[in-house]
């Protein structure tokens, strides 16, 4: 917890708390932090996507890869950061952010078919939310990119 951390940066918690307000400030600079960093993919499989389908598939495979990166913790923090928390500040704020990633999708898919993109925005934030599961129950990249081609061309939403 905070302990760990302000050890191994050298920063008492109180410190920390100053800088970011609160707990719940520090959590929310965290995940905010994480989305610029990890979250790109999502950005790149939209903007080299040429269809709704495609767009689909780029995104859950690239978020397969993602989540089982080597150099980082598997899975999202955004889509199970807050999993099991008794924490209601971190559940609003990973809620807050799927939500504005849904929306994100969902305007995404709309550039290509107006109808059924709410549908395909959750549908697909529903398998990333599997994706990002499975890899930290220590599904290997493999298995997910196998799951994510099978999510993205398994069911026809014409």
């Amino acid at each position: 917890g905070i302990a760990v951390l302000s050890c191994s940066i050298g920063v008492t918690a109180p410190s920390l708390y100053n800088a970011f307000g609160s707990k719940h400030g520090l959590f929310e600079a965290a995940v905010i932090q994480y989305e610029a960093l990890q979250g790109e993919f999502i950005l790149t499989a939209v903007q080299s996507a040429n269809s709704s389908m495609d767009l689909m598939g780029r995104v859950l495979v690239s978020a397969a890869a993602a989540y089982t990166q080597s150099s980082r913790p598997r899975g999202c923090l955004v889509l199970d950061g807050a999993k099991n928390s008794d924490c209601v500040n971190a559940t609003e704020i990973v809620l807050e952010r799927q939500t504005a990633m849904l929306a994100f999708l969902k305007k995404s898919f709309s550039a290509y078919q107006r109808k059924g993109a709410a549908r395909k925005a959750f549908y697909t934030l529903t398998a990333m939310r599997g994706l990002s599961s499975s890899a930290r129950m220590g599904a290997n990249r493999k298995q997910l990119t196998e799951v994510a081609y099978y999510f993205a061309n398994g069911k026809d939403f014409a």
